[in-house]
């Protein structure tokens, strides 16, 4: 039943979450961090 209320209202800040993620990679980004990124990926794989 508090799953009505409850859900949207998990699923707005879960949005949230995954937005700001999304706009600090992209700052990342723009910033020149994909070589670092990539130099990261590198030395994983």
């Amino acid at each position: 039943m508090n799953n009505n209320i409850y859900s949207p209202r998990l699923q707005a800040i879960l949005e949230g979450l995954f937005w700001v993620s999304k706009e600090r990679n992209v700052k990342f980004y723009l910033s020149g961090g994909q070589r670092q990124r990539s130099a990261i990926a590198r030395r994983l794989a």
